[in-house]
């Protein structure tokens, strides 16, 4: 692979945020802090060859915060599928910044009938709203839905709120503010880390060592700000019932790689007694550098 791939010392880079292999094992996507997305073929005798699939749109720097994330179909064959990207630039102070959240529509680039390679088209600009906080945690996209995790913030009453938007995002106005969400809001005592949008109106929430599912189908929209103390009739509780098994790859606060799964029959409680968690493989004991 490129040499930027590693520094000096022969140790992976922060230049690479997150990698993806797409199901069936041919694409590997990866995503850098300035935005740009690339990709290898890992089927051509030049495997090697970095493809680019979107070109950066910010400065280069490695402290960007990046977050990602991939709807794709679960069975093959894949004609096409969505890449949604969240960048918040970290720039010299008095610069200009971006921060916002792209959709890209990924497809296949044919050669008669042969696939020679991909190409993405952005179908969606969406605004991070001002009063939510740079500690955007996570993002997750399926179908029409989008759901952001993160810190909602009252500065002048030094205060925070943890939520976790629900957008309609084919319903947005490109570039717009003026959108429409559900609030999910949190308990403070759970620091969610990541999550996962789940069929049926669910999310999945990982708030290590606990996992959570949510749903959000009786919420309204609302294009209000959260409220900073919020009813406790208004939190959400875990459904009943899942009827999927989803898993989900996490770390776990470990060097240890966990698949957690979301089984059928899910119970009231939503907790991480019910979900099934499996020991992986250990990871390797790299420390991520910067040059």
């Amino acid at each position: 692979m490129d040499r930027e791939w590693l520094n000096s010392l022969a140790s992976p880079l922060e230049a690479f945020r997150d990698l993806y292999l797409v199901p069936g094992g041919r694409w590997l996507l990866g995503f850098r802090p300035d935005g740009e997305v690339f990709y290898y073929d890992l089927e051509s005798p030049n495997y090697e060859e970095k493809r680019v699939l979107v070109p950066a749109y910010t400065k280069d720097a490695g402290n960007n915060d990046v977050e990602i994330s991939i709807d794709i179909a679960e069975r093959l064959p894949i004609r096409s599928f969505k890449v949604v990207q969240y960048i918040d630039e970290h720039g010299p102070a008095g610069s200009t910044k971006y921060k916002g959240i792209n959709v890209w529509e990924v497809t296949f680039v044919f050669e008669g009938k042969r696939v020679a390679g991909l190409k993405a088209i952005c179908l969606k600009t969406i605004p991070v709203d001002p009063a939510c906080d740079t500690s955007m945690v996570s993002i997750s996209l399926r179908n029409e839905h989008f759901a952001i995790a993160g810190q909602h913030s009252y500065p002048i009453l030094r205060q925070r709120l943890q939520c976790i938007y629900i957008l309609e995002w084919l319903h947005i106005v490109d570039g717009s503010l003026d959108y429409s969400r559900r609030v999910l809001y949190v308990d403070e005592a759970q620091e969610i880390t990541e999550i996962h949008l789940l069929p049926n109106n669910r999310v999945f929430a990982l708030s290590s060592p606990w996992a959570f599912v949510y749903d959000f189908s009786s919420l309204q929209y609302t294009g209000r700000t959260p409220e900073l103390h919020p009813d406790h009739s208004t939190l959400t509780p875990p459904p009943s019932v899942s009827q999927h098994c989803v898993h989900i790859l996490s770390t776990l606060y470990s060097p240890q790689l966990h698949a957690i799964a979301v089984p059928d029959n899910l119970d009231g409680t939503g907790s991480s007694s019910h979900l099934v968690v499996k020991p992986l493989i250990p990871l390797p004991l790299y420390e991520m550098r910067k040059e």
